[in-house]
């Protein structure tokens, strides 16, 4: 029984290892993509509104809101590293708060540089791994991450639709009754399926197989291929089915922290918008701005281009547009980009390189 397990931790061990991603170099080439996207959104938004000013507004270097804004990134990075903490915690798994600090800051630069924020995770739990976390523990840690922020989206989006539904029109007609109807029949496919994921996922797996068998029939895929797929969906499924329930079925008071940390990260992230407008001199509702903000970053969460580059600035710039005269829209874009995304990136571009000099330097010796 010892010797099986060793051979199946060894299986993962030498997958993890084989698709090590500190040996990529695709993250710096999209890393210098990002720059140039960003940097030509920038360029058009200044064109675009014929804007004279420099990168950022005077009002910002007043005392008070350099030291404003200078708190609220230290809080932001701190919380987005406890919310991970914590749910290792519940999870069981004893780990350093710096070396999640360290991981935190790796995943903003890879999420920010990979298409729909894909490689984060995978680089979190590859480095999770190596420190001694559990594949399947490190695989639910990552996937948890990311939903408590999604079901916060989720949970939000229909209340600001119901309450201020123009922001979401875009200038057509929409029956909000069908439209309720489809999100909340969404929504109950979704927990349907998380249902049967976490607790029933042998139903999943017969599911799987006769959507396989079907697809060779048809001869739309190899029996080969068909195979080597369902091993890496059935081994995937097992190891998030168990990650979930030990998360659930975990200590309370981590997991109450988990939802908190995760709740007040995103306040954190949305308090950026209201010390730059303020520090312009603009007096925007507290609640239009947490609306617009929870709007602009769900939009971003579904963003193709690395680091939702050009969507997000576009979307920031659509929705503040009702409250900011127009030549100060893209200074207050680039501020809030600065401050929630390319201050991340920076750090956590240094903290990827150095992680793979590492280990570039342990391997040859």
């Amino acid at each position: 029984m010892g010797n099986r397990k060793d051979e199946h931790m060894s299986r993962h061990k030498s997958r993890i290892d084989k698709d090590n991603p500190l040996n990529s170099r695709m993250y710096w080439i999209l890393f210098v993509f990002f720059i140039l996207v960003s940097g030509l959104v920038y360029f058009f938004l200044r064109q675009l509104f014929g804007e004279q000013v420099g990168f950022f507004s005077p009002g910002w270097f007043q005392f008070p809101v350099v030291l404003q804004l200078i708190l609220l990134l230290g809080i932001y990075f701190g919380l987005d590293t406890l919310r991970l903490f914590y749910i290792l915690k519940t999870l069981e798994v004893d780990i350093d708060f710096w070396y999640v600090f360290y991981l935190a800051l790796i995943n903003i630069f890879i999420s920010n540089v990979t298409p729909f924020a894909t490689g984060g995770g995978f680089v979190q739990l590859y480095l999770l791994h190596k420190k001694g976390v559990p594949l399947g523990k490190a695989t639910a840690a990552t996937s948890i991450r990311t939903l408590l922020a999604v079901l916060f989206f989720f949970l939000m989006i229909p209340i600001i639709v119901w309450k201020q539904g123009d922001l979401l029109r875009m200038h057509m007609k929409i029956d909000f009754r069908f439209f309720f109807f489809i999100i909340f029949f969404f929504y109950f496919l979704i927990g349907l399926l998380c249902y049967f994921i976490i607790y029933q996922p042998h139903g999943v797996k017969k599911t799987w197989y006769v959507i396989m068998q079907r697809l060779q029939k048809r001869k739309w895929i190899s029996e080969e291929k068909a195979k080597k797929m369902s091993r890496s969906f059935f081994r995937e499924l097992e190891q998030f089915s168990k990650g979930m329930r030990l998360f659930l079925y975990g200590n309370k008071k981590y997991i109450v922290l988990s939802f908190v940390t995760t709740l007040l990260f995103l306040v954190s992230l949305f308090s950026f918008s209201i010390l730059l407008t303020g520090g312009m001199g603009y007096n925007i509702p507290l609640s239009s701005i947490i609306r617009t903000e929870i709007l602009v970053t769900f939009i971003t969460y579904f963003a193709i281009t690395p680091g939702a580059a050009g969507i997000a600035e576009g979307s920031y710039v659509y929705l503040y547009g009702k409250y900011i005269a127009k030549n100060d829209l893209a200074v207050l874009a680039f501020g809030w980009r600065f401050f929630t995304i390319y201050i991340g990136v920076i750090l956590g571009a240094i903290c990827f390189y150095r992680e793979m000099i590492g280990r570039l330097f342990i391997r040859k010796k």
